[in-house]
Order: C-alpha cells, then structure tokens, then sequence
C-alpha cells in the first residue's frame, strides 16, 4: 500500500488563522465534523474510470453536484440535507481523484452560511506523489 500526505493547503490555512479570534472560533463549531478516506489505485484506473464508479454511488437525494478539473487531478462534489439527532445538517461530500488514487471526505455543517468554507476544505486535497 502507497503512503499518502493529506493536508490543507498552506493558502487555505493562512486565510483561516487571519480571521478574527471569534469568527476562527464560530468556523470552528460550524464544521461539525469531518471524514476524511485515502484509497489508493490498485487497479490503475484512470481519474475519469474512477470517477464514473464513485458517481455510481452517489444518492437519489443529493443536490448541487459539482466536478472541477484541477491539472491531473478531478474534483467532485455534491450537497445532502440529512437528520442527525433529529435536527437538519448540511453535508458537503468530496471526492478529489487522481493518478494514484482518490481522497474522500463528508463534512457536515449546522448553518448553510458555513458552505463555502466546507467548499475550501474540501478543494485543499492535493495529489502529491509518493516517496520512498
């Protein structure tokens, strides 16, 4: 199995860490959570092969889907309102496919003003090749 890095990128945390202490604060509560999954390529599928399977999967309910070509890399996304604990939570759902494989991420958020940031955290995922 190939070793990975998953990072946010040094642009997107810079912005993050100059917004006042407050707002850093409310960013903090407003992404509840987030999942982040490594899979590798073991069965060399191109991005675009993967991409279709992964698209395959993708619920009947989902909303505002989004794929963003980045170099060799494909970004796609797509929106669900779902329940937890009985109350209403946005989640954003992320996958950044590349030549050796593909991040996936779910992060979940409780006020749809917190979208865009959920949008630069999920768009931080960079391919980077392994080392030995």
């Amino acid at each position: 199995m190939s070793r990975y890095t998953v990072y946010v990128t040094p642009g997107a945390w810079k912005e993050i860490k100059r917004l006042p202490g407050h707002i850093r604060q409310r960013v903090r509560r407003a992404v509840d959570a987030l999942y982040v999954a490594v899979w590798g390529n073991d069965k060399q599928e191109t991005p675009a092969e993967r991409l279709t399977w992964i698209k395959e999967t993708v619920s009947p309910a989902a909303f505002d889907q989004q794929e963003t070509p980045d170099g060799e890399m494909i970004c796609f996304s797509y929106r669900l309102n779902e329940r937890r604990d009985g109350k209403l939570v946005h989640a954003l759902y992320s996958f950044t496919v590349g030549r050796t494989g593909h991040v996936q991420s779910a992060i979940y958020f409780d006020d749809e003003r917190e979208l865009e940031t959920a949008r630069k955290i999920a768009g931080s995922f960079k391919e980077k090749a392994p080392t030995r």
